[in-house]
């Protein structure tokens, strides 16, 4: 027979110390035993409550949430094992000590397999007792703490997700304003470039649908099409520091005032710079390179290829396009077929390639959308003359 220490010898034994005293429910039909181990156990610095059955057991736990349970199987009314899987059922965290006096292997395995810490024969080993209840313990208020602190960070994930998502959404409502604070200064200063070339904004309108068109086709993506879209009507605003004579004269341009008219770009690109704002940059870009060429033989800086920036290579084409289909106060509107033949001639050399066959492509769509916005304009005003940059 294993040894065991006395009750008497308790004495000797050094008492458990914490902060918090653990409640330590001891359950047996036997009041000697009851009583033998819960003087032991509150000798080591234990809080003990007694239960003289499992049915005065499930009371107790109620009443008094204990750390751990020491059990004996045998008893009337309910015994040990149900009163395991009850307890266990509620709060599985519970360390549940079960002691009989007819052990076996098989009770044993089912005692541990339905959640019992640890199982004592009787007479029990009260050193065994002791130690198998102080791991419990701390395994329990290990798995505990692990639970809060995963609560506590829960919430704090939460909280700051809740705060990221709050700050997000403002973020984006201020991006919104300062998008239409931008597009609605591009807005006007479009009105403006309109009102000086005589352009009730059919042209413009036309620019930016074939543009965001062409762009559709080539397959850039939605936020680059957006930025077109709203960048694109900015391609002409250096207009405004031509002067009208030139602007607006009915015949063909002297070499000297075509020089000036050249100028539009540059003063477009001074109007436009020096801002952080990519509506506004994309805007710049736009007014400065659209008369670029593919070979190089544009203006204002004799760019070729692709250092010619792509929005510019886009809204070069669509121009062009624009421009011959078009009266102008110094020349007639160019058939569909005559002016298809002038582009083509243009590919790969006042046109990207790619871009010009994507508009090639685009082009049944295009002839649509010339019509809605005819529709729109129905007072056939002329477009500003963009043959006379």
């Amino acid at each position: 027979m294993a040894s065991r220490q006395r009750l008497d010898d308790t004495d000797q034994l050094d008492v458990a110390t914490g902060e918090e005293c653990d409640h330590i429910l001891v359950v047996d039909d036997q009041d000697a035993v009851c009583q033998l181990l819960s003087r032991y156990l509150s000798r080591k610095g234990f809080d003990v409550i007694q239960a003289r059955s499992g049915v005065e057991a499930l009371d107790k736990v109620r009443e008094f949430s204990p750390t751990a349970i020491v059990t004996d199987i045998r008893m009337p009314d309910m015994d040990g094992m149900e009163l395991l899987g009850r307890v266990m059922s509620t709060d599985p965290d519970m360390i549940v000590i079960m002691t009989t006096g007819a052990p076996s292997v098989d009770l044993t395995i089912d005692a541990l397999r339905s959640g019992a810490s640890d199982f004592l024969p009787k007479p029990v080993d009260l050193t065994r007792l002791f130690e198998s209840l102080s791991r419990g313990i701390d395994r329990r208020k290990a798995r505990l703490a692990s639970q809060r602190h995963q609560v506590t960070l829960e919430k704090r994930v939460r909280r700051r997700t809740a705060a990221l998502s709050q700050a997000l959404e403002e973020l984006r409502r201020v991006n919104v304003q300062l998008k239409l604070a931008y597009e609605g200064s591009i807005e006007l200063l479009r009105r403006t470039s309109a009102l000086r070339d005589n352009d009730t904004g059919a042209h413009i309108d036309r620019i930016r649908l074939f543009a965001v068109e062409v762009a559709g086709t080539i397959g850039l993506q939605e936020e680059e099409i957006e930025m077109l879209r709203a960048a694109s009507p900015m391609h002409d605003i250096g207009k405004i520091g031509i002067p009208d004579q030139i602007l607006q004269k009915p015949s063909s341009l002297t070499p000297e005032e075509f020089e000036t008219m050249k100028q539009h770009t540059i003063i477009g690109g001074r109007i436009l710079g020096g801002y952080d704002a990519p509506i506004l940059q994309a805007s710049e870009q736009i007014a400065l390179t659209h008369h670029e060429c593919w070979d190089g033989s544009g203006y204002p800086n004799g760019l070729s290829g692709n250092d010619i920036p792509l929005f510019g290579r886009i809204v070069a084409a669509v121009d062009v396009w624009d421009a011959l289909t078009h009266e102008r106060c110094y020349k007639p509107a160019f058939t569909y077929e005559k002016s298809l033949e002038l582009m083509k001639q243009g590919r790969g050399t006042r046109f990207d390639p790619d871009i010009l066959d994507a508009f090639v492509e685009a082009l049944p769509r295009i002839r649509e959308i010339e019509e809605q916005v005819r529709l729109l304009h129905a007072d056939g005003s002329v477009a500003s003359a963009l043959e006379r940059e």
